[in-house]
């Protein structure tokens, strides 16, 4: 799954780039709405590995195994990758400053 926020035309040129790519085949569009600010201006989800220390924000938004685009809203979604990059966030600042403390 990815999330994609910026201009209109930016997006549209983006969707129509994947879904002209090969590599890319049943694309769905979740939601397609207007925001005040981009949420992950600073993310760039260029792709995410659940782990198990994440597992927990999953089963928070009730995923339990793979996430299913038919079973699970694009509020969930927008919803567990804002506490992904919570919880991202938060462990780079503690990577950072264990390294740091080493210096």
């Amino acid at each position: 799954m990815q999330i994609l926020e910026g201009e209109a035309a930016d997006i549209r040129h983006t969707l129509d780039r994947i879904k002209n790519d090969r590599r890319h085949h049943g694309l769905t569009v979740l939601a397609d709405r207007a925001i005040d600010a981009r949420a992950f201006s600073d993310w760039a989800m260029g792709g995410y590995i659940r782990s198990p220390e994440s597992q927990l924000i999953y089963s928070k938004h009730g995923i339990a195994g793979d996430l299913q685009t038919e079973t699970v809203s694009s509020d969930t979604i927008v919803s567990l990758a804002s506490d992904l990059l919570v919880f991202e966030t938060e462990r780079l600042k503690h990577r950072v400053v264990g390294l740091n403390a080493h210096d």
